[in-house]
């Protein structure tokens, strides 16, 4: 993908080790659940994308795109990336996923 390339020229401009390539499968089963679907919902949507995923591995990865997001907003980017990055860490922040950081679970989430 463009996006690929653009990492792997930066990598090289900046002398940083190659990261591995970047995986896309995973970008539609949390997108689902930033949008509030179900944690039933979003595993499906990854287990037709990236194939069987257990609940504490959507966990997981959910809690790195929420990280990533920080990060982005830690930047300073521009106010409309970083109106991106925040919508998106707060709909990921939620139910499970919130509950395993030690962040409470708000009434009228689902799981």
């Amino acid at each position: 993908s463009t996006l690929h390339y653009r990492v792997v020229e930066s990598e090289e401009r900046h002398k940083v080790k190659h990261a591995k390539g970047l995986d896309d499968g995973f970008a539609r089963a949390i997108a689902s659940w930033t949008r509030g679907a179900s944690l039933a919902t979003a595993l499906d949507v990854a287990d037709a994308e990236v194939g069987t995923m257990a609940p504490g591995d959507f966990v997981r990865h959910a809690k790195q795109v929420a990280d990533l997001c920080e990060q982005i907003l830690r930047l300073g980017v521009g106010s409309d990336i970083a109106a991106v990055a925040e919508e998106a860490k707060a709909g990921i922040l939620r139910s499970v996923v919130a509950g395993s950081m030690g962040i409470p679970h708000l009434p009228g989430s689902t799981l």
